[in-house]
């Protein structure tokens, strides 16, 4: 009889083990299939996003060099694209921008994209670079002058860019 207790004992225990291994594996499947169905849906279509690029150049519009860099898409706070061109001159223009973890979770930039500019094609830095020049030239507010050139100084940039930034820009 003892015998008999102990085998029930022995098949519930491995019941309860089956049972155990068995339905993390189903809640996973669970999790896998709802994070396929939002990889998939709207939101993380890379057409979904756009990133809006202004071409830099001297004769530049405030409003171009404010917009530029702006994120518009579903699972952003600008859902929609303006209109372009901004205004008379403007050179703008939408780039798409996929929804990537990369993307999301870090700020770094991808060193082979390059920017079109009135200087020629420029890596990320020297983009932001010759951007916080130009915001500096077209802002008379002194607080937002100090804070933009903080933000220009915080970049590492090549003596020489530097120097052909300020001949191109007092031409």
């Amino acid at each position: 009889m003892t015998w008999y207790l102990g085998g029930a004992v022995l098949t519930i225990f491995f019941i309860i083990l089956l049972k155990r291994v068995i339905k993390p594996n189903r809640v996973k499947q669970k999790r896998h299939q709802r994070l396929i169905k939002a990889i998939t849906s709207e939101d993380f279509s890379p057409t979904a996003n756009q990133r809006l690029v202004a071409f830099l150049h001297k004769g530049i519009n405030k409003l171009c060099l404010s917009e530029d860099g702006k994120i518009y898409g579903v699972s952003f706070k600008n859902k929609q694209p303006s209109e372009l061109p901004h205004v008379a001159g403007c050179r703008c223009e939408y780039q798409i921008e996929p929804m990537r973890i990369s993307n999301i979770f870090s700020a770094k930039k991808s060193k082979a994209e390059t920017y079109k500019t009135d200087l020629g094609d420029l890596d990320f830095y020297s983009y932001k670079y010759y951007k916080y020049s130009l915001m500096m030239l077209s802002d008379e507010d002194k607080e937002k002058r100090k804070t933009i050139e903080d933000l220009r100084s915080s970049l590492i940039m090549d003596a020489s860019f530097v120097d052909k930034v300020k001949q191109h820009l007092m031409e």
